[in-house]
């Protein structure tokens, strides 16, 4: 035997084994070899570890085999490819800190057979989908795997599965071909008839790089970056779905055939045009892309072989590489044109297709987003999927062999086919088999539901015929729709056909009303009022005096009136008199109101006294009406007769127009007859209901607003002149008035709303927008604000067309991205069209068309304009009829309900007005020092459209100033079409076309203008406060007080927020001071004298700014006091529960139960509908066990897989006015379910008791002292709105919360993610004890008992506000992340107002609007405020609607008393579909095999000391309280310390009882704030200190020191203070029971040991079910007052003793020590006899057992003062061991070693 051989023999098995392990790991390393990629691979290998779940790059490819298979043959042709083309067997990872290729000569493919005799060749095919969209793992792979189903004995499927970056679809084709020879030849026995395999992957990688540096490569180059240049168009396609900020790869196909007659006329035209059918096929999808985006510039990517080279041709590798094919659409061109122009870029793209597609980017360096791929978003692709058959044999030579193959029947015939996932937006292939052609639309499914892709496929059908056709068709005019879809929208959609008064005249409708109520009122004006019968006669005598001057059909009457009585008689009177009334607003400047009254020739103009001076000078004859006149028009005279009819003018309004000069716009009677009629019919007015006027009659809305009324004897209630803009009055007056319609634009239905007390406007009915776009959060605020019964209806029409032509009532609980405008009103048609006239499809934009009775006569003396915008009707066989042709952009939704989109010329909508831009810039244009002008609307900031002129002046030292352009417009412009902005150009940006490029225009510098007054700083608090408010709603960044408000930009809609924020701040600002008083001077010189004189006490109430707090340099992450995590691991939700008790109790219900009437519209405020209420058979802890229950069911454990049980309710009422101290709910849990594994306590940490609880579980699990734990909570909490009922007085008292809240249990397991990007990425909390007395909740001093809550709301919600969104905007910057890729935020739900404040707050917060109001979770209005669980109940609500989806990122905002502020960051997993799938009985959790016991072991190098200890001397004189006894403690602990207070930044309370029964917040909050630790922060980048209460009796404080070790070894802290205290609630009340505790307080400070080995070693904590109810301790009610009940089991310290043993023998076990090696032992410090008697059970020395003399139970202060004994006593010295040991109820025994 040779040495070698005997050493060998020597070796045990282990060794052995080892050795063996490493001699094939240096066989398989000398078998490796590492090979440099090329470009392309380089880029599919970074989007692998960008999207490493994404199956987007992988290719399918599956062939039925219909003929016997010989499977070892088989095997045999993939191991002979394996070794022929190395790079099938590669993988992919870093060497040498770049990508590359390792291979290794050794490995094989993977190849697996399924029987599938069972399988039908459909659910092969679903198998193959869900295997092929599995990710590759580039890293580990396999890249290719192969797969055999086998049917039959002759009847297969096999299927190959790879990664790109190995093959390209080329590649996989001779892939196959040489796997048929392979087997082929195998199965005939014959040699492989197979050549050379050319080059290999490493010699085109060395060629490629050669190539760029070469002149060839400079030439490729030169070439795309001249195609390229410019600005490059993204592909905007509607899409169903937002785009997510990151691109995702989840995709899905949808397939289809052409007919064989188009693929033959496909094949002519391609012919005839002297074209591939792959070009011609391209030039159809460019224009179906066209008209889906009506893009002008459209590039897609198609792939090229990459295979210019015949050494290439025969390479099993991925060369492939994209080529752009850009199109010009710019005009319009035909089909053809479009076609020679493609043909021209396929070939000099295919000319250059070797310059790699990732160098292109890499050197164009396009503007990239993360949310689509860069340069084109839409590959098309062209295959040739074939059948391997001996025919294929033959071709390559192999006649002897194809023969023999042909009597077996084998052929490879295609099954599946293609890339898996959507790389692309939308990726067309077109497949050619056997002449037919075929196609497959693949796209992502995150933006495009499979319907959308459907009618796209109908769409492209019918496309292709339209160009088979007429090729000689421009692309705009060829077919899109099918048949069926044009009869929807140009028929069935537009089916209004309805009757109504065609005949008729508007006044006769009125007079008919007359004679109906004569005695009704029909006029109500500041305290004036007229009847039908009165009205009528005032009309008739001037409509006579009108008819003496000359008035009669369509003769133009001019009104230049303020809105009065008088007005509405005046407007009548014109139409009695057979004219038509033309509104001359007075307001309207000079200039312009000279051009009107010439442009409409009236010979009559009617206004008032007061108003006389300021018309111009006139030929038309002047009617003064006032009151005077008015009063005296009541001698009954008949309704005077005209030759009016339906077909005359009614009125003519003005709009703008884009010459400069406005347009007169003629209705007639019949379109108005129509409108109202159709008004009637939809919503019903009768002579009940009150409208308001208040829309000025320059704006056509004001036709319903003074006619409706006046048809159906409704009253009609004027609001005084100016008041349209103050909402306060508008609220006094709607309530004053019973008004039940009225209607607003939505910029001033955004100021209404924010407008504090609605609730007079209980009458209210009907809400009626329009004018401009109805935002859906707007929507969302008004259902907000009123009750159900409430409607909101949006409307949208042209003055053109009668006032509004489409409807829409909104839905309170829909939630969409756009409010719709609706569907034609009656005797209406609507048409979205393309310039060709041409329908759309659904969902894609288009200009909205208008047709029917409603449309106008036309512009006044403007025929050409007249004829351009309305045009003859194409789609009606009527004669004569035409349609108006909108400029707005619209488009249908599936329901063929419209959504406005916009305009699509220069025309815009400003708080309703229309506005032509050109007219301002040609009036600009006038301007002598302005060369070039443009005028653009922009919305930086939500909700506020303004109008910004960009302006280049004729010299550019000599620009004109901001007071000097605002006058001169306003001599001929209104004020609304006056600019807010003005900026200064030296040139207008342009296209390439040579048009101005607005998109190019830069956002108006926030800076002050540059105005001719001097800036002077602030000088008052007045001034500053004013100057800050300025500052902020203007959007600018300082202001002077000498800055005139119009001149700084600010607009009218603007200053009622101004007004809203002046007195909430306490300044006494009415709205029309702002237009007195226009700097920031004068109104503060004003506000100070209103001041001087006694305020109305209800406007001067301040409020705490909600400023949020200041962070410093957003711009970088910033640092924290807590340093970032080590690479701990995320940790992930596995399960959800929540509970909720099945009764539910209305807000009304709430209200009425209280003793003393609450006028308060608790439900309208709160947004609280309703509640769950508990308390009859369930109770905190009942709910609590329900949501453990429904948890476990969602979950793949069992109880005795937890580790740890964390209960964080506030509530622990467990029984009618009894209030459970112990044991804790925490240890009832586990005896309830049995988990038996697992350590427990109970957190109280007020609202933020649950993600307290979960904060601890998370880093225990980071530092692996546990594998999972459950946080829960069970809140019982709706006791104190019983309570409340019974004590509160107004609706102004602090306890007013406790009618809020509801009850609702919640409970989740967790544990580590299997990687970081799942689960919590970030989680923080901290608290500020500073706030801490803000919210209170004990237990009542009232007879009748229970526990109570005070609030100071006002603190309190301005402390979260502020501090939360300060907080979570600094961890979302910390993440890098997008801040779009935040698609959930989940905050306290309280009330609605607080969660709709969050997104204005963080977007404040950013300088920018990204939050949107959907993104957060409201789910408050039929579950109120459950405390603790509020955020999980809404997790689970969200889950259960399917809003949150696996893969989405969520915000949890939280908050709490304290107060306590936290910002989670967390990625969901699958859990979201798993709980619906269960919850639908689709899936049941697969409970996992029971494991080995998990031991939780401290690393003994990195051990947490007890460094300071704080008790109270005996002889101290201390008041025994709580708070008190604890200050005492902390203060000896922390005197002389050699470090900051501030360095602490974890304070845990450990104790039990304290006085009033405490609740809420945590002790601990209190104690900070006591203690003065890092209590209030300044910036987020203070230090700060985290605080909470752990519960759970005796146990408490070695609770708190082992949580308080996991957070410091998760980094969540770094010095930890516990503090106990215990106080006796019946020492006054009821001293006849009593706890039998020592009242004193004490403290521990806790740290890192220095060197890491001294502090505590292993902790074990045990219950003992069997004696659970040997103590209890709960609050009851006796005699009128709240006392403690005790219940001891007399045996209970021999049940402790017992018990004792059995853990410490546990203890020691673990850490193989012996009650030898233990010096000490500290012990419960119950009493003496119980040490004594603990020495006795543990059988050492009574020397050891530490008793601290005392009069009674130091409960949870025992471990202080026996430290302080050691010490004091010095009794151990270093390295001597300590065993701690505690009891508590439940029963429970804790344990733990301590290594002095």
């Amino acid at each position: 035997m040779s040495d070698s051989s005997k050493n060998l023999s020597n070796l045990s098995a282990e060794a052995k084994r080892a050795l063996l392990a490493r001699l094939l790991r240096e066989k398989a390393r000398s078998q490796e070899s590492w090979v440099p990629i090329s470009h392309n691979q380089k880029a599919l290998w970074f989007l692998s570890r960008l999207a490493p779940n994404s199956a987007a790059y992988n290719l399918l490819y599956a062939a039925r085999i219909s003929s016997s298979l010989h499977i070892q043959a088989l095997q045999n042709a993939l191991r002979t490819l394996a070794q022929r083309y190395p790079i099938l067997t590669a993988t992919y990872a870093l060497h040498d800190g770049e990508p590359a290729q390792q291979v290794v000569a050794s490995r094989t493919l993977p190849f697996e057979q399924v029987a599938a005799a069972h399988l039908s060749l459909e659910e092969i095919r679903q198998q193959l989908h869900t295997e092929s969209n599995q990710p590759i793992d580039l890293i580990t792979g396999p890249v290719l795997r192969v797969k055999l189903y086998q049917r039959s004995a002759t009847d297969y499927v096999l299927a190959l599965i790879a990664h790109h970056i190995a093959v390209d679809f080329w590649a996989l084709d001779l892939f196959v071909d040489e796997l048929f020879l392979l087997y082929a030849a195998e199965q005939a026995g014959l040699p492989a008839p197979l050549g050379a395999t050319g080059p290999q992957h490493a010699e085109y990688v060395q060629w490629q790089q050669a190539m760029l540096k070469s002149p060839e490569g400079e030439g490729h180059w030169n070439y795309w970056q001249q195609n390229l240049q410019g600005d490059l168009p993204v592909l905007n396609l509607p899409l169903d779905h937002a785009r997510p900020p990151v691109q995702t790869y989840q995709g899905a196909s949808h397939s289809f055939s052409l007919p064989s007659t188009l693929t033959s006329s496909l094949r002519s035209l391609a012919s005839a045009e002297k074209v591939t059918l792959f070009t011609l096929m391209l030039t159809a999808f460019q224009a179906l892309l066209y008209r889906y985006t009506n893009q002008k510039d459209i590039i897609i990517g198609t792939p090229a072989l990459g295979r210019t080279r015949s050494e290439w041709e025969r390479v099993v590798d991925y060369l492939a590489n994209p080529i752009l094919v850009r199109a010009n659409l710019a005009d319009n061109p035909t089909f053809k044109e479009l076609l020679g122009q493609t043909r021209q870029g396929v070939l000099n793209g295919l000319e250059h297709q070797d310059f790699p597609f990732p160098l292109l980017v890499e050197r164009l360096q396009p503007k990239r987003d993360p949310s689509y791929s860069p340069l084109y978003q839409t590959l098309f692709i062209w295959d040739r999927p074939r059948t391997r058959s001996p025919q294929d044999l033959e071709r390559l030579g192999q006649g002897a062999l194809a023969r023999q193959v042909e009597q077996t029947g084998l052929s490879f015939e295609p099954f599946a086919y293609g890339q898996q996932g959507a790389p692309f937006d939308l990726t067309l292939t077109i497949f050619e088999i056997d002449g037919s052609l075929s196609a497959d639309f693949r796209y992502n499914t995150d933006l495009f539901e499979p319907a959308t892709i459907a009618r796209m496929e109908q769409h492209f059908q019918t496309l292709l015929t339209g160009i088979v056709e007429h090729p000689e068709q421009t692309l705009l005019q060829l077919p899109l729709l099918t048949a069926s879809e044009r009869q929807q929208m140009l028929v069935d959609w537009n089916a209004t056909e309805q009757p109504y008064p065609d005949q008729a005249t508007l006044q006769q409708l009125i007079e008919a009303q007359v004679e109906r109520t004569p005695d009704a009122v029909a006029l109500i004006f500041e305290g004036q009022s007229k009847t039908y019968r009165e009205l009528n006669y005032a009309a008739n005598h001037l409509a006579y005096r009108l008819q003496k001057l000359g008035v009669a059909p369509d003769v133009l009457v001019g009104v230049s009136m303020e809105r009065s009585i008088e007005m509405v008689v005046a407007l009548l009177a014109i139409l009695k008199a057979g004219g038509a009334y033309v509104p001359m607003d007075p307001s309207y400047p000079a200039e312009r109101l000279t051009y009107m009254l010439e442009d409409a020739q009236v010979p009559v103009l009617l206004t008032q006294t007061h108003l006389k001076e300021r018309l111009p000078a006139t030929q038309a004859q002047l009617i003064c009406l006032d009151a005077d006149w008015n009063s005296a028009q009541t001698e009954a005279v008949p309704n005077p007769t005209s030759q009016c009819g339906a077909a005359n003018l009614a009125y003519m309004i003005y709009t703008s127009g884009s010459t400069g000069k406005p347009k007169g716009v003629m209705n007639t009677h019949q379109g108005i007859c129509n409108r109202l009629h159709w008004m009637q019919q939809t919503y019903q007015l009768t002579t009940r209901d009150r409208v308001l006027q208040k829309t000025p009659f320059s704006f056509d809305v004001s036709v319903w607003e003074f006619f409706w009324p006046l048809l159906t004897g409704a009253g009609l209630v004027i609001a005084r002149p100016g008041g349209h803009q103050d909402p306060a009055y508008l609220a006094r007056l709607i309530g004053e008035q019973h008004v039940t319609t009225l209607h607003f634009v939505p910029s001033m239905l955004q100021a209404f709303l924010s407008e504090p007390d609605l609730s007079s406007c209980q009458r209210l009915r009907h809400v009626i927008c329009s004018g401009e776009a109805l935002a859906p959060e707007l929507q969302e605020r008004f259902f907000s604000r009123f009750p159900a019964n409430v409607r909101l209806h949006n409307l949208y029409g042209p003055t053109e067309a009668a006032i509004d032509v489409t409807s829409w009532e909104c839905r309170r609980d829909e939630k969409v991205s756009s409010v719709p405008i609706g569907h034609p009103i009656a005797n209406t048609q609507l048409y979205i069209l393309n310039p060709a006239l041409q329908p759309v499809p659904i969902n894609l934009p288009g200009e909205l068309y208008i047709g029917g009775v409603g449309l106008a006569r036309g512009y006044h003396q403007r025929p050409e304009l007249t004829a351009e915008k309305f045009i003859r009707d194409p789609f009606s066989t009527r004669d004569g009829a035409r349609l108006f042709k909108t400029g707005d952009l619209a488009r249908y939704r599936a329901d063929g309900a419209i959504e406005f989109l916009g305009r699509i010329d220069y025309q815009v909508k400003i708080r309703g007005f229309r506005i032509e831009l050109g007219e301002i810039e040609a009036t600009l244009n006038l301007h002598t020092a302005i060369a070039e002008s443009v005028v653009i609307a922009r919305e930086d900031t939500t909700g506020h459209k303004r109008l910004v002129a960009y302006l280049v002046p004729e010299q550019t030292d000599k620009q004109p100033s901001i007071e000097e352009l605002r006058s001169f417009l306003k001599e001929q412009l209104p004020d609304y079409m006056v600019p807010a902005a003005f900026v200064f150009m030296d040139a207008l940006p342009l296209s390439p076309n040579g048009k101005v490029n607005r998109n190019a225009l830069p956002e108006p510098d926030t800076d002050r203008p540059e105005l001719q007054v001097t800036y002077v700083a602030p000088r008052t608090p007045t001034e500053q406060r004013l100057a800050e408010i300025w500052i902020q709603i203007l959007g600018i960044t300082r202001v002077g007080i000498h800055d005139n408000y119009f001149d700084l930009g600010g607009a009218s809609i603007q200053s009622l927020e101004i007004v809203a924020k002046a007195n909430a701040a306490g300044l006494p600002l009415a709205l029309e001071m702002l237009f007195e008083f226009q700097t920031v001077a004068e109104l503060a010189t004003a506000i100070d004298a209103r001041q001087a004189t006694p305020a109305d006490p209800d406007g001067s109430a301040g409020s705490m700014s909600q400023t949020p707090v200041a962070t410093v340099e957003r711009a970088a992450a910033p640092a924290t006091n807590q340093p970032a995590l080590l690479d701990l691991g995320n940790t992930l939700i596995e399960s959800l529960g929540t509970y909720l008790p099945p009764k539910v109790v209305t807000s009304e219900e709430i209200l009425e139960g209280c003793a003393r009437p609450i006028r308060f519209p608790l439900a309208k405020l709160t947004g609280i509908k309703s509640r769950r209420m508990a308390g009859e058979t369930e109770f905190s802890l009942e709910i609590a066990i329900q949501a453990v229950a429904d948890c476990l069911a969602n979950s793949k454990y069992q109880p005795g897989d937890i580790d740890m049980i964390v209960c964080g309710n506030i509530s622990r009422c467990n029984a009618p006015l009894q209030f459970t101290f112990e044991p804790g709910t925490a240890i009832q849990i586990k005896q309830h379910f049995g988990f038996t594994n697992a350590i427990v306590l109970d957190v109280s940490n007020a609202c933020t008791g649950l993600f307290t609880a979960a904060y601890v579980v998370d880093a225990f699990i980071r530092t692996g002292l546990i594998r999972r734990g459950i946080a829960v909570s069970g809140e019982y909490i709706s006791h104190l709105s019983l309570t409340a009922q019974k004590e509160i007085e107004s609706f102004m008292d602090s306890r007013l919360a406790c009618l809020t809240v509801g009850d609702g249990g919640a409970a989740l397991i967790m544990e580590r993610s299997p990687n970081q990007k799942l689960g919590f990425h970030e989680f923080e909390m901290y608290t500020l004890g500073h706030y801490s007395e803000a919210c209170i909740g004990k237990a009542t001093d009232q007879p009748h008992g229970g526990a109570i809550m005070y609030t100071d709301a006002v603190t309190v919600s301005a402390v979260n506000l502020k501090q939360a969104v300060s907080h979570a905007g600094m961890i979302m910057e910390r993440t890098q992340w997008p801040k779009e890729a935040f698609q959930h935020i989940i905050v306290h739900q309280t009330s609605n107002t607080t969660i709709n404040d969050v997104p204005r707050e963080i977007n404040k917060y950013f300088g920018e609007e990204f939050c949107k109001q959907e993104s957060v979770i409201n789910n408050i209005a039929e579950r109120g405020n459950t405390a603790t669980t509020t955020h999980m109940i809404a997790l689970m609500d969200s889950i259960r609607s399917n809003r949150i989806q696996p893969g989405d990122n969520a915000i949890f905002g939280i908050t709490g008393s304290g107060a306590t502020i936290g910002t989670a960051i967390y990625t969901f997993d699958d859990l979201p579909e798993r709980i619906r799938q269960r919850e639908a009985g689709t899936y049941t959790p697969t409970k996992v095999a029971p494991g080995e016991a998990f031991v939780s072991r401290l690393p003994a190098n990195r051990r947490v000391q007890i460094a300071r200890i704080g008790t109270i001397p005996s002889t101290a004189q201390i008041e025994k309280k709580t708070l008190e006894l604890i200050q005492a403690a902390a203060e000896r602990c922390l005197a002389d310390i050699s470090y900051d207070r501030s360095e602490i930044d974890l304070l845990i309370y450990s104790g039990v009882y304290r006085d009033d029964f405490l609740c809420e917040p945590a002790v601990a909050a209190l104690v900070e704030g006591r203690l003065g630790i890092n209590a209030d922060i300044e910036t987020q980048q203070d230090k700060k200190t985290f605080a909470l209460d752990i519960l759970n009796g005796g146990l408490g404080t070695l609770n708190a020191c082992h949580a308080s070790i996991g957070l410091i070894q998760a980094q969540r802290a770094h010095k930890a203070l516990i503090v106990a205290s215990e106080i006796e609630n019946n020492r006054e009340s009821y001293p006849t029971e009593l706890a039998d505790i020592e009242e004193t307080g004490s403290a521990l400070l806790l740290e890192a040991s220095p060197d890491g080995t001294t502090g505590f070693g292993h902790f074990v904590f045990k219950s003992f079910a069997e004696y659970q109810g040997a103590l209890k301790a709960h609050s009851l009610v006796r005699d009128g007052k709240t006392i403690m009940h005790f219940e001891r089991d007399p045996q209970l310290q021999h049940y402790y003793l017992r018990c004792v043993r059995e853990t410490v023998n546990e203890l020691l076990q673990q850490e193989q020590l012996s009650l030898a090696q233990i010096r000490v032992i500290l012990p419960p410090q119950i009493s003496a006899d119980f040490c004594s008697q603990l020495g006795q059970t543990l059988e050492v020395e009574p020397q050891k057992v530490v008793a601290v003399p005392a009069q009674h139970d130091l409960f949870t202060s025992s471990l202080a003062y026996t430290l302080q004994q050691v010490n004091d006593q010095h009794l151990v010295s270093r390295g001597n061991i300590g065993l701690i040991i505690q009891v508590g109820s439940g029963l429970q025994v804790g344990c733990a070693t301590y290594y002095f």
